[in-house]
């Protein structure tokens, strides 16, 4: 078994040789053996327990505590126990930071795109929003997929076969297919004016053919009459 010197284990453990010496002053880590010398000698336990120490630190552990812990008899039931505590408070931790992220994101998404943000009540709106949203267009997505599947099927059928008999079947699925996806889509999307911050609906008709962005789209404000770019959002299932 390996040996190791006070410098060699605190600099494998990261800590100063001062702090493997107090250790061993307060009998939390007493070395395994001593050389003839007298210089203190160390094991891989010895090393084991020391990274253990560390870790109950880190997690503002009191070193007369950790010495309690390690003396335990049932020591490993105790770490376990706190182990399972600590988890339990990084994973709030963790929701806390996530959801305070949130909220980051949703104040930048609101001031990028020129919506009101200046209560709770504001930031619990744009973020209910921005998912209902995304909803929707992971479902459009997914039946505009379902449908290729059967149109590039039939084509290809015709192309490999010989046979166009399943694309003339499936034409005028597709075209009804095509229908339903615009007024699905349409139904649950509105548009904020970038002058004058009006929430719109467009015609079912301005809406088909207006040139648009992933979250975009060029039409005119009811309210000041400006032709451009609105921002899309989600109006429910209207």
């Amino acid at each position: 078994m390996p040996k190791y010197t006070t410098g060699e284990l605190a600099k494998m453990c990261d800590v100063t040789v001062r702090t493997v010496q107090y250790y061993d002053k307060i009998e939390l880590l007493t070395p395994s053996e001593l050389s003839d010398g007298g210089r203190r000698l160390y094991n891989d336990e010895d090393y084991q327990k020391l990274m253990l120490i560390n870790m109950l630190k880190s997690m503002s552990i009191s070193l007369s505590n950790i010495k309690e812990i390690l003396n335990n008899d049932d020591s490993k039931k105790v770490l376990a126990l706190i182990l399972a505590e600590q988890k339990l408070i990084i994973q709030e931790e963790i929701e806390q930071k996530n959801n305070q992220l949130n909220v980051i994101n949703t104040l930048q998404y609101g001031l990028d795109n020129n919506l009101p943000v200046k209560t709770n009540k504001d930031i619990a709106f744009i973020m209910e929003n921005r998912k209902e949203l995304k909803k929707t267009r992971v479902n459009l997505t997914l039946m505009a997929i379902f449908i290729g599947v059967f149109q590039w099927g039939s084509i290809l059928w015709w192309i490999f076969k010989g046979n166009y008999v399943p694309y003339l079947i499936i034409l005028p699925f597709r075209i009804i297919a095509a229908i339903f996806l615009i007024k699905y889509y349409y139904r649950r999307t509105a548009y904020v004016c970038p002058e004058c911050n009006t929430k719109f609906k467009p015609k079912l008709k301005e809406f088909t053919f207006a040139k648009h962005t992933l979250t975009t789209r060029k039409l005119i404000c009811p309210n000041c009459a400006t032709k451009g770019f609105c921002l899309e959002v989600y109006s429910g299932n209207n």
